[in-house]
Parts: structure tokens; C-alpha cells; sequence
């Protein structure tokens, strides 16, 4: 007969002394606390997953909380200061409210619920926000100080997540921050990060976490989710419930993220001022993503990639649905996560204003230039003064008018040829005078006697070094004029610096969060975050109504200030490709070039051949020796115009290089928009119409509105 070494009851009983040994033993170390191990936390481990039956969770939670805080020579009331977040409302005893609340936004100053891009002034270098102003401060979701916190410390791409303090204690009462960049640290941006993902969290796991010491827990059923509507209510049921409903029962952790989707942005120019232009930004669609966690073999959370397609259709993923299709309802509750939309597209602003800077802060090509002269002088006719020009329109003079040279006296002759060449001077000058002109007002130099010099030298040899030099540093200085505006803004220039989120979390400041619990039969925790770095593409961005440009210099400085643009006259651009602009017309006489045309209409013909005979008639009467200065009948004047018109057509090329070195980047950068057309902006079909509304009530601040209206 084989009796057994142990019974049932036995083995029953060892796991009950051990049990009790090991709350003894643990309750006499926390005691001590003499040794670095945290021996209160593992006595909060115990009460979580049910071995330790006769001590209160709360009770628990809160001393090994101290405990651990104490360890990183933190506090209590450190991480209250992270949980009162300076814009979300809580009530005095450290609770979000029932109802829905608006954000705490800077009093006294206007605030913003929708950024939809900026404007930029190629000639000034002065940047606008295009803001949606609300006319409710209880909509607003932003204000001036968000703007310069976004630009001033460089926010394109963000990156927030509450993980694991220490991957050996699986179920720590806290829950770390880690973000990049590391100059999210003290902003408001940070804070609204934190209290989104938190609320994810708190949706997910049905309580609630106190701001305020001790950090108590309650059912969210008791708080803010009543802020939401039935319908919604249902959707986003805690996991738990939800699972309750569903064939597989089973807890498992995840993750929980918000994720912003790729957007688009469009540019175009402000309708009537070429001048400017505007880069607006479209809808930002922020999405709940979520994945299952499972821990790897040095007990750290990782994502598990092996996850099965039942997933698809689990608790959490219908809720990671459901928020995703009802994130902007949602948000008409909690206006927080709304504000994040709106902060992602500030960084997107910063974006444009940096490539902006970038562009103009770059010295211009020289070779460029010289590559666009050697070009142009290929196809230019010059001089035109010259004596065998000079002989070729006497000759073609004299044949159209049917003349014969031994008709004509040498004195006549001598005279005819003059005039023809003072012409053909005239021709020249005009023509320096036209570059001139044109490379003063388009590279922005102001000393036109330099200018002429180098244009005259570069006609003359073919050698450019002196003018490409002279373009080249009338552009980098206007480009530098540029630049002021955008520097005295003070914003953030650089990109951001690739910091991993461990090296940001390095610092004296408190980074710990009380860890979102839930217990049920069955523990759960959850861990996620927010990955706001997002992808632009253009594409047409929908029109936002009531939308007001803000002069940035100026908002960024705390001062807002009305700005007023009065209506401008916009004279007719002249068209350098047109010949005829190079042509001033003068006075009809008889000596009068520019008063004909070629070829003669069939009425000037018979005419002509009638003064052509009263001309030879002349001719025949005139003394050989005659020195008269009198030309007769004007017949050399007839062909000369058109002559100079036919070496003219060519002399100014057909497209000229863009001298904006900002609208030429944004045709290379930002291929396929209105800007590579530059016409455009006369265009009847326009569905832009931007206007100065200088009366409007509503505006307490009375800033210029640029109303949009879609044809």
C-alpha cells in the first residue's frame, strides 16, 4: 500500500502559511525600510491580484506611491502639478466636470477655434495668421499663447506616451512620461498631450483618477462621461463591459494611441496683389489606433506582431473604432481633443515659415544667373547703331519707296543716313534703359547708375561677371530684408533635434503619473500615447468662413493690433515681351518714325505712289549742288519702323526668370499649385475672394476679416 508523501489539504495548507509568511515578512521590511528594495509595492502587487485579502487597495496604493516617489526624491505634490493642468477645469476637489466645460484660455485676449494657414508678402517679408476667430469664447481652443509656444519651440512633430517606470515591476502604481522634443517641457502643448491621453485611458478602463492627493478612483459613470449622449455612452462602454458582450472573455493588455492622419495643404495667390500669396491647411484627422502588449522576456511591454485576426473584431478594437468615427462629436464634450487638431496644424504653420526662411537665408546662385544673361544676350540684337545697319535701311528706304540712289543728293543723302543712325542710337539707349529698368525693379536695387554701367558692358563685351555679381547681391541684400520680419518673430528655425525619449525624460522634473486602474474579476491596466508627426500633400483645402488675418510679428509680440489695408489700384502689368512697349509714340510730323505701319494698307499704297511722284518731280527741280536740310515727303521714315521692329521682336526674351526667390522655391517645392501660373489670379473662376471686413461687432479686437467665399 503506497501512502502519499502529501495530501490535498496538505499542499492547500503550505500555500496558506507561505501566503501568511510572505505578508509578515513583508509588512515587517516596509517597517524597516531599510533596504533600497521596494517592498511596499510588492505588497500593493499582492492586494491588486487578490493573495493579499486583508488590507484596503487605496490605503495600499497611496503608501507604496510615497514610497516610490520618495525613491526619485519626488513628491506628492509633484504630481498633483502635473495633473492640475492649467487649461482643463476641474472642480475643487480634483475632478473633471459633469458637463461639458470650456477651455481656460489666457483671459483678456482673443481666442482662436480654427487655424486655416498664413499668408505671406513676397515684398515685404511680413507674415499673417489666417485664424478662425471664436466669437464664443467658450469655442475657443487656442490663443496667441499657443502660437508662439508652437513656433518659438519648434512643435512640427510631437510625440507623447505614459509607459512603464520599471519593467521588473509589472504593476507600478505610476505610469511614465516620455515625449519628444524635449522642448514640449512646461508648455500648455505637453499638458493637453498628457490630459488626452489620459482621458483615452480613462475611457477605456471606466474610472477615473483624482487630480488632487490621494489620487482617489471612481467610476467615470459618476463623473465626466455623463457630459456625454446616450448614443455615445454605448459606443464607447469600458473595455470590461464591452467584454462582457463578447464571445471571448479573456483580459489581455494593450495600448491605446492617437494618431494624426496625413493632410493637405493648397497655395495660392491673394486675388488682386501678386504679391502675396497664401498657404492654407486642411482638416487634421485624428484617429484611435490600439495594440495588444505582451512582455517580453526582460518583462517589458512589447507589441506583440503576431496578433491573430479575432483582434479585429475584439472589445478593444471596436472601441478604437467607434472613437475614431465619432472623434470630432467627442470632442464637442471635451473640447481637448479638438485643441490637438488645431496644434498640429500650428507646427505645420511653422513648417512653411521655416522652409520660407531657409530658402530666402540661402545665398543665390551666381551660376544661375550668369547661365539666364548668357542666355538672354544669345537672343539679343545689339547695338543697332550700327553703319551697316545704318546703309541696309537706306537702301531698303529707297527701294520701297522706289527711289534711285542717283536721284538722291550726297548732302540728302548724308542727312537720310544721319537721322537713320541717330535712330538706331536712340534704339540702343532705349533698350539699356529697358534692362536697367527691369533688373532695378525686379532684383530691388535702387542705384540705377551702377546697374546701367553693367548692363551697358554686359551688351557691349558679352561679359556678365560684373552684372551676375551686381543680381546676385541686390538679391541676397532684398533677401535679407526679408528675413527681418521672420526673425523678429523669434520662433523656432532649426529642426527639431533627434533626442530619444529616454534622454528627454532624464531631468530633475517629476514624470510620473498615477497609473489608470480597473478591478474586476479580472485586472486590467492600459498603456498608450499620442504620435502626432504628420505628412502634408496638395491637394484643395475646403474654405473656412469668418476666417481674420492676424499680422504674426505683432500677435507674437502680445499686442494684437487692427490691420487695415486700403484698396488698391493695380495698374495693368507691362508686358515687356511686347514690342511695341519699347516704342514711345511722339508727335505727328514729317520727320515722325513711329506713325506708320507695315505693310502699307492698299489705300497708303496708291497715296505713297502719288507723293512718290511729286517727290521725283521735286527731285528733278532741286540743284545737284543744292544743301538744302529739307527732307522731301518723308519717304526714308516709311520702312525704318518696321526694320527696328523686326530686329526688336527677339530682343527681350519670351520668358524671363522669376526674380521671387520665395515663389520659385514654392513652384520647385510645391509642384502642380496656382503658382505655376501666374496668371492665375485674373482668372474669372478664382474661387478665392479675400476682403477687409472693417466693421465687425463681433470681434472684440477688431481685427481685419478676410471673408472666403466659394463661387
Amino acid at each position: 500500500m503506497n501512502i502519499p508523501v502529501s495530501l490535498t489539504f496538505d499542499t492547500i495548507y503550505f500555500e496558506a502559511i507561505n501566503e501568511s509568511f510572505m505578508i509578515s515578512y513583508l509588512d515587517m521590511m516596509t517597517k524597516e525600510q531599510i533596504s533600497l528594495i521596494p517592498y511596499q509595492y510588492y505588497v500593493l502587487e499582492g492586494v491588486w491580484l487578490g493573495w493579499i485579502r486583508n488590507q484596503v487597495f487605496s490605503d495600499i496604493r497611496y503608501i507604496s506611491m510615497k514610497i516610490l516617489l520618495k525613491s526619485k526624491q519626488w513628491n506628492m505634490v509633484d504630481v498633483e502639478k502635473l495633473l492640475l493642468c492649467s487649461i482643463i477645469p476641474r472642480t475643487s476637489q480634483g475632478w473633471l466636470y459633469c458637463e461639458r466645460q470650456p477651455l481656460i484660455l489666457t483671459k483678456d485676449k482673443i481666442c482662436f477655434q480654427r487655424v486655416d494657414g498664413i499668408s505671406v508678402d513676397t515684398t515685404t517679408g511680413e507674415i499673417y495668421f489666417l485664424f478662425q476667430p471664436a466669437l464664443n469664447p467658450n469655442d475657443g481652443l487656442f490663443d496667441e499663447r499657443d502660437v508662439a509656444e508652437v513656433l518659438q519651440n519648434d512643435l512640427t512633430y510631437t510625440y507623447f506616451s505614459l509607459e512603464q517606470p520599471d519593467g521588473d515591476l509589472l504593476y507600478h502604481p505610476f505610469q511614465e512620461m516620455k515625449y519628444k522634443p524635449k522642448t514640449l517641457l512646461n508648455t500648455r502643448y505637453l499638458d493637453t498631450m498628457l490630459h488626452a491621453d489620459y482621458l483615452l485611458k480613462m475611457f477605456t478602463t471606466g474610472v477615473e483618477v483624482c487630480a488632487k492627493i490621494p489620487f482617489t478612483i471612481r467610476s467615470i459613470d459618476e463623473g465626466f462621461f455623463q457630459r456625454l449622449p446616450e448614443h455615445l455612452r454605448q459606443k464607447l462602454r469600458p473595455l470590461h463591459e464591452m467584454r462582457n458582450d463578447h464571445k471571448d472573455k479573456k483580459h489581455r493588455t494593450h495600448r491605446f494611441w492617437i494618431q494624426a492622419d496625413d493632410t493637405t495643404y493648397e497655395i495660392k495667390q491673394v486675388q488682386n496683389n501678386s504679391n502675396q500669396f497664401s498657404m492654407r491647411v486642411g482638416n487634421v484627422r485624428l484617429r484611435v489606433r490600439k495594440r495588444r502588449l505582451i512582455a517580453n522576456n526582460k518583462g517589458i511591454l512589447i507589441d506583440d506582431d503576431d496578433e491573430n485576426l479575432d483582434e479585429h473584431d475584439s472589445p478593444e478594437s471596436q472601441f478604437a473604432r467607434a472613437f475614431t468615427e465619432n472623434y470630432d462629436e467627442i470632442g464637442k464634450y471635451f473640447p481637448e481633443l479638438l485643441r490637438l487638431k488645431e496644434l498640429v496644424k500650428l507646427g505645420i504653420i511653422l513648417s512653411f515659415i521655416r522652409d520660407a526662411y531657409e530658402i530666402l537665408a540661402r545665398p543665390v546662385s551666381i551660376n544661375s544667373i550668369a547661365t539666364y544673361l548668357a542666355d538672354w544676350r544669345r537672343r539679343i540684337k545689339y547695338p543697332c547703331a550700327t553703319h551697316a545697319n545704318e546703309s541696309t535701311e537706306y537702301q531698303d528706304c529707297l527701294t520701297w519707296n522706289m527711289v534711285d540712289a542717283r536721284d538722291v543728293s550726297s548732302a540728302e543723302e548724308q542727312r537720310v543716313k544721319n537721322e537713320i543712325y541717330q535712330y538706331l542710337e536712340s534704339i540702343d539707349q532705349e533698350t539699356v534703359d529697358k534692362y536697367t529698368n527691369y533688373i532695378c525693379e525686379k532684383y530691388h536695387s535702387s542705384d540705377r547708375y551702377t546697374a546701367r554701367s553693367y548692363v551697358k558692358q554686359w551688351l557691349e563685351s558679352k561679359e556678365n561677371d560684373s552684372l551676375t555679381n551686381f543680381i546676385a547681391n541686390s538679391m541676397n541684400n532684398y533677401n535679407k530684408r526679408l528675413l527681418k520680419p521672420i526673425e523678429k518673430m523669434k520662433i523656432k528655425l532649426n529642426d527639431n533635434e533627434n533626442v530619444s525619449s529616454t534622454e528627454v525624460n532624464a531631468t530633475k522634473f517629476c514624470h510620473w503619473v498615477p497609473a489608470v486602474f480597473h478591478r474586476t474579476s479580472n485586472s486590467s491596466r492600459v498603456y498608450g500615447g499620442l504620435q502626432l508627426s504628420i505628412d502634408i500633400r496638395s491637394g484643395v483645402v475646403p474654405l473656412i468662413p469668418g476666417v481674420c488675418r492676424y499680422n504674426a510679428l505683432t500677435l507674437l509680440q502680445n499686442v494684437p493690433k487692427k490691420i487695415i489695408i486700403p484698396e488698391e489700384k493695380h495698374p495693368s502689368t507691362k508686358d515687356f515681351n511686347k514690342t511695341s512697349s519699347l516704342l514711345k509714340d511722339t508727335n505727328s510730323s514729317t520727320n515722325n518714325i513711329s506713325n506708320r505701319t507695315y505693310p502699307p494698307k492698299s489705300s497708303e499704297t496708291h497715296n505713297n505712289t502719288t507723293k512718290l511722284s511729286e517727290a521725283k518731280q521735286t527731285f528733278e527741280k532741286t540743284d545737284s549742288t543744292s544743301t538744302s536740310t529739307e527732307m522731301p515727303m518723308d519717304f526714308t521714315n516709311f520702312h525704318l519702323l518696321e526694320t527696328v521692329k523686326s530686329l526688336l521682336r527677339d530682343y527681350i526674351p519670351e520668358n524671363l526668370p522669376e526674380p521671387s526667390p520665395l515663389i520659385q522655391y514654392l513652384k520647385e517645392k510645391y509642384p502642380g499649385n496656382i503658382l505655376n501660373q501666374i496668371d492665375t489670379i485674373e482668372n474669372a473662376q478664382s474661387n478665392v475672394l479675400i476682403h477687409t471686413a472693417q466693421e465687425n461687432s463681433t470681434i472684440k479686437n477688431n481685427t481685419q476679416v478676410v471673408q472666403e467665399v466659394a463661387p
